[in-house]
């Protein structure tokens, strides 16, 4: 299935960008606060984000965008949806997402669940999600391209020798390695156990299992790095995230030359970052050209944001979740 890809047009004030919430609806709007933001939906109505009387400073329009995931595993997976729909929010559907939406398709046309279907603490959530808000998930694509920065956001990841329409829903949505097509394919003959392919080009084998492979996004940067541009700045100069060394920039730190003298990266790619989720084990992930934000929020770890223009990270404290032993 190939994705849907919405363009996101000109926006007058900043764009944030935060990452995985699964329901840590008091996370996201503490971080929104630390940046001061603002938009005309959150100066009209008292208490959305600020308490009543308390001043924003921020007169500008900012957009909100999310890396999807919004729901499942937190505190208030409805209040996410409700919030960032109420502030005028943009984003893209997270696998988890995705799962609620099939779900309630499958219930709404009485089809019969299968038994982890059944044992989901998915299935509450879509048997009694309200309409207004399954509507506006449902509204979400796969993939937000934002011209005005150079930015493309996913939920998991992509394949740069594809176009964004011809990428598939369950590599962008799923996706944390990307295998040479003949490596994958040789070692597929010998192990039974070999991830599942999210989507085949003809370079790539996309997967979400770290058994074999390399962290799309170093694969990615490095690729994008060969086209011969830097990371766009959208003219405030050149601030930029941080490079130091990440788990999973260490672990990908040597990306086989094969990989990048063989695989054609499309034009599209130059000078475009990638800005994405998913890969919570990994934490933030820092390359020139792709930037994961999943820092383990609902794990108790960090809720990570990006500002566009000033490629700007920002860190709040997570959602205590002792009683969540497994990514």
């Amino acid at each position: 299935m190939s994705c849907v890809v919405e363009t996101l047009r000109s926006v007058s004030g900043r764009v944030i960008i935060l990452g995985d919430l699964h329901g840590c609806l008091e996370n996201a709007k503490n971080l929104l606060r630390e940046l001061h933001f603002s938009n005309e939906q959150v100066r009209t109505v008292p208490g959305l984000l600020y308490s009543p009387g308390e001043a924003v400073s921020n007169g500008q329009e900012d957009m909100c965008v999310f890396v999807g995931d919004l729901i499942n595993k937190g505190p208030d997976s409805y209040g996410c949806i409700r919030f960032l729909r109420d502030i005028g929010a943009r984003g893209v559907l997270g696998n988890h997402d995705i799962k609620m939406l099939r779900l309630r398709e499958k219930i709404a046309h009485d089809e019969k669940l299968k038994k982890k279907e059944k044992e989901s603490t998915l299935l509450p959530l879509a048997v009694d999600c309200p309409p207004d808000l399954m509507e506006f998930l449902s509204s979400v694509p796969h993939v937000l391209d934002i011209p005005q920065h150079d930015v493309v956001v996913v939920h998991a990841g992509l394949d740069p020798t594809l176009s964004l329409e011809d990428q598939e829903v369950e590599a962008v949505t799923r996706m944390r390695n990307l295998v040479k097509k003949k490596k994958y394919f040789k070692a597929a003959k010998v192990d039974e156990e070999i991830p599942e392919p999210l989507s085949t080009s003809e370079t790539y084998v996309a997967v979400e299992r770290n058994k074999i492979g390399k962290p799309w996004a170093k694969t990615y940067s490095k690729l994008v790095s060969r086209l011969g541009e830097s990371p766009s700045t959208s003219s405030e100069g050149n601030s930029r995230p941080s490079e130091s060394p990440t788990a999973s920039e260490e672990e990908g730190e040597d990306v086989e030359e094969e990989e990048g003298n063989s695989a054609v990266c499309l034009e599209f790619y130059r000078g475009k970052t990638v800005v994405f989720g998913h890969d919570a084990k990994r934490r933030l992930q820092v390359t020139p050209f792709a930037i994961g934000l999943d820092s383990g929020c609902v794990y108790g770890g960090q809720l990570t944001g990006i500002t566009f223009p000033g490629r700007q990270l920002t860190s709040v404290p997570g959602w205590s979740a002792d009683h969540i032993s497994n990514v």
